[in-house]
């Protein structure tokens, strides 16, 4: 059996574009099949390639030098009978087969086999990112692929199917990578994935289809062990594989796995940048365009905070920003003689201290719903992604159906959470107490934040500024974890109406929360409130990114299965103008022009005002 590794090249890709920088010494060997014979060919000919026909086969060999293993340089010194070559050489092939397309017979497609260190020759960006990731789907999940053609449902696919690998990319907390593999194979609902918002990225299991009986597995190739005879019995095996490929049956039982996928199409990732570009440039903006401040630059056990914004060539004395805006954003895109650079420039977030926190790109910066024709496209984290409509539509739905609180909040100046709750605990202690940080301890347990604050309501309230879903996540998920914790434990209740009792500036406050805690605590109602502290000004909940619309939503579910009820509170700036920095000795006593304090103004408006004195 002989181990196989397939991929599809994308259409802009033959295969000697699709080729990594390739050794000169050796050079590569190069052969191909074609009339019924093989044929030798120098590197020098390699662009002949672009006359090949269906049916054709190339063959690349690549040798490459590499350091000798430790327990090579042992046995050469200690048993000279044996004779290793110098240098020492690993080697890599792939077999190119051309084939027609199976939806259009006048265009040629490329599946490269892979041999050995073949794999590491191609180009990533050559790839089918999904090529071998659809294969293993409808092979896994039906008896025979082929009895799919007619729109039949298999008994494996009504079923369900069992696979023994899974591999996804999770989306919250943070963005990362997650494998995991079973000693046998059992239900995917047996893996850790969360199929509303993680990104499916490879299985593997056991085959039942005839021609791929055995162990597969599919991520961006599709790798599993076969007999060959001859090379030739790849050419009808690509076609089969491409078709395959093509097919959808697999949504018959994980109908999730397309809800949301990665984009990494060259030519799509184009198109959506510059549609992203008309959507910054467009006036007035749209809603579905945002901003996300990076908190996820800082841990979380950092006392630092973001202080000022600054964009490339930006000096520090001239910025007063506190906060970033999507209209900060769309000003400096429209001004810009190349948008799409622009959007790849890195923005310095410093802190208190004018230190440099961290930098990171502006489309990094930059969330947004794009519909192109009748596709729906994510723009987030510096990624897109395609997303079901329907999919974010019940999202939405069930998003909208969440209550707003009827609790009064102090406005929102573009400060820092804790900024924010201090201003409450100095001038609304009569209509909130402040337990930011303070963790309810059980033996034998992790401390659990109740809340932020808890209102004279009874409301146990949850804050955190607008940002990325890797941010927003942990918001969600201290609100749920706080609710099991008091539904469940009464001692975790009896400490935080300790806590209460303690940090309460009155009395009467303390004794109104503690009245209402005792009639709803136990899940009969309590308000838990998510708030959203940022720039509102025209968007509404739906606004936030995809993925923390989907978090919110499956974590106000649980608190809602808790007996509690789950609220959202969007925390702005009514007026919408930012809080000015405290200006420097020189920007006390300098003005401009029109006599307007300098440190009002942004850092064009200085410039305008030096050209007038000019």
């Amino acid at each position: 059996m002989i181990p196989l590794s397939a991929f599809l090249l994308k259409q802009t890709f033959d295969p000697i574009g699709a080729l990594t920088d390739v050794p000169d010494d050796p050079e590569p060997q190069l052969a191909y099949w074609s009339n019924g014979k093989w044929d030798a060919m120098s590197w020098v000919d390699r662009h002949d390639v672009s006359a090949a026909q269906a049916g054709d086969i190339f063959v690349v060999a690549v040798g490459r030098p590499r350091s000798a293993p430790g327990w090579q340089d042992l046995l050469s010194r200690e048993v000279p009978h044996l004779v290793f070559s110098e240098p020492p050489m690993s080697y890599g092939a792939i077999a190119f087969c051309a084939i027609d397309d199976s939806i259009d017979s006048q265009l040629l497609r490329w599946i490269a086999w892979c041999f050995g260190s073949g794999s590491r020759l191609l180009q990533r960006s050559s790839q089918d990112p999904r090529f071998g990731l659809k294969i293993a789907l409808n092979v896994l999940g039906s008896d025979e692929t082929s009895s799919n053609d007619n729109g039949s449902v298999s008994r494996r696919a009504r079923l369900g199917f069992k696979v023994r690998e899974m591999g996804f990319r999770t989306t919250a907390p943070y963005f990362q990578s997650a494998r995991h593999r079973a000693a046998r194979s059992i239900p995917t609902d047996g893996f850790r994935m969360d199929r509303a918002s993680d990104l499916l990225a490879s299985v593997g299991g056991r085959a039942q289809q005839t021609m791929l009986a055995g162990s597969v597995a599919g991520a961006r190739s599709l790798r599993f062990r076969k007999n060959l005879s001859s090379l030739g019995e790849l050419t009808e095996l690509s076609a089969t594989l491409v078709r395959w490929s093509r097919s959808t049956s697999y949504v018959q039982t994980l109908p999730w796995v397309d809800n949301i996928q990665l984009v990494e199409d060259d030519d799509l990732l184009a198109e959506l940048q510059e549609h992203l570009i008309e959507q910054l440039m467009a006036d007035p903006l749209p809603a579905t365009v945002d901003a996300l401040l990076p908190d996820d630059l800082l841990d979380v056990e950092d006392e630092r905070a973001i202080r000022c914004i600054l964009f490339p060539r930006e000096r520090r004395d001239n910025a007063s920003r506190l906060n970033l805006t999507i209209e900060t954003i769309a000003r400096r895109i429209c001004r810009s003689g190349d948008p799409t650079a622009e959007l790849a420039t890195e923005l310095r977030f410093l802190d208190d201290y004018d230190e440099v926190i961290g930098k990171v790109r502006l489309l990094d910066c930059i969330c947004a719903d794009l519909v192109i024709g009748d596709q729906q496209y994510l723009a987030y984290d510096g990624d897109f992604y395609k997303v079901d409509r329907t999919f974010a539509e019940r999202i939405d739905t069930e998003l909208r159906q969440l209550e707003t609180s009827a609790i009064a909040f102090p406005a929102y100046k573009a400060v820092t959470e804790p900024q924010y709750i201090g201003l409450i605990g100095d001038q609304y202690s009569d209509r909130f107490v402040v337990l930011d940080r303070e963790l309810i301890y059980l033996d034998g347990e992790t401390g659990v934040e109740a809340s932020d604050l808890v209102a004279a309501s009874g409301a146990l309230i949850h804050l955190k500024r607008k940002g990325k879903s890797s941010t927003l996540s942990h918001l969600f998920l201290q609100a749920a974890n706080s609710c099991e914790l008091l539904r469940r434990n009464v001692e975790a209740r009896r400490i935080f109406a300790d806590l209460i009792q303690q940090k309460a500036q009155t009395a009467v406050l303390a004794h109104q929360i503690a009245q209402v805690h005792n009639a709803q605590m136990e899940g009969r109602g309590l308000e838990v409130v998510f708030g959203f502290l940022g720039d509102w000004r025209g968007r509404t909940i739906t606004s936030l990114p995809l993925f923390s619309r989907i978090s919110l939503v499956y974590e106000s579910r649980k608190v809602a299965n808790l007996g509690f009820k789950p609220t959202v509170a969007l925390i702005g700036d009514p007026g919408g103008q930012p809080t000015p920095r405290v200006p420097t000795m020189r920007q006390r006593t300098s003005t401009t022009a029109a006599g307007v304090p300098a440190q009002t103004l942004s850092a064009a408006d200085n410039r305008s005002a030096r050209r007038a004195r000019q």
